[in-house]
């Protein structure tokens, strides 16, 4: 995919996404929420209510920090690290 195909993807992705997720940001900008959590062995609540826009940028902060710890520790390794693949046509006996 050359890049300008990338860039209009991007662009058609983020509107598709991001006008909801703002529009519902508008919304919800003067709600507030209680949050609890019940795992059955445990149970919590926050102590003050948090409003929506709030919880929405928490949430997407978690989000991206968890996609760059994960992309750091599983990213692709370069050719250089890979072992050589050894040749299937001659060790395959199903061909």
């Amino acid at each position: 995919m050359n890049t300008k195909a990338k860039l209009i993807f991007a662009a058609v992705t983020l509107l598709l996404v991001g006008t909801p997720t703002a529009l519902f940001w508008l919304q919800n900008a003067s709600r507030v929420t209680g949050l609890s959590l019940n795992l059955g062995f445990f149970a919590t609540q926050l102590a003050q209510p948090v409003s929506v826009p709030v919880l929405m940028a928490v949430t997407l902060a978690v989000g991206l920090l968890m996609g760059l710890i994960l992309g750091a520790l599983f990213r692709r390794r370069g050719p250089a690290d890979l072992p050589p693949i050894p040749s299937s046509a001659s060790q395959d006996p199903w061909t």
